[in-house]
């Protein structure tokens, strides 16, 4: 069975962690963590607090590091554009996708540009959930609206 992936993909500091935060309680990468679902199922997923391309990570080097988690959902998140000389968060998505299972993907940020939604949207085949005003607006009202794409409870 392919591993469950959930993304959280926008711009620098457009509050990517702090959303992870608010919405797991866990402050640094993480393994087993519980999270329950609406249809009130618990499942144990790892928690990717820095952006792959923050962590210094190639898009070869995440699918490694996903393969070899223990849990069969992994929340991570990414930037949607290039740092680091690492590429933009849609060529790690579309590596991702051939060899997992996306599941959800919310894009955040101050101000998305909707013609990079369309691309995140054409290259994954799926409807993306975008959430305007990300960093200007309470943590915890970006957290219950993400929270409720994802199917979480």
């Amino acid at each position: 069975m392919k591993k469950k992936i959930y993304v959280i993909i926008g711009h620098g500091a457009c509050g990517k962690s702090s959303l992870v935060r608010s919405l797991t309680g866990v402050a640094r990468k993480k393994q087993n963590v519980k999270i329950k679902f609406n249809n009130d199922k618990i499942e144990e997923f790892s928690i990717w607090i820095r952006s792959s391309q923050e962590d210094w990570k190639f898009p070869k080097d995440v699918i490694i590091e996903l393969s070899a988690s223990p849990n069969g959902n992994i929340l991570l998140t990414l930037r949607l554009h290039t740092l680091y000389k690492r590429p933009k968060g849609i060529e790690y998505l579309k590596l991702i996708d051939a060899s997992f299972d996306i599941e959800k993907i919310a894009v955040i940020g101050e101000r998305i540009d909707v013609k990079e939604l369309a691309i995140i949207e054409s290259k994954w085949g799926k409807k993306v959930e975008s959430f305007q005003n990300s960093w200007s607006r309470p943590m915890n009202e970006l957290s219950s609206e993400v929270r409720e794409h994802f199917k979480w409870v």
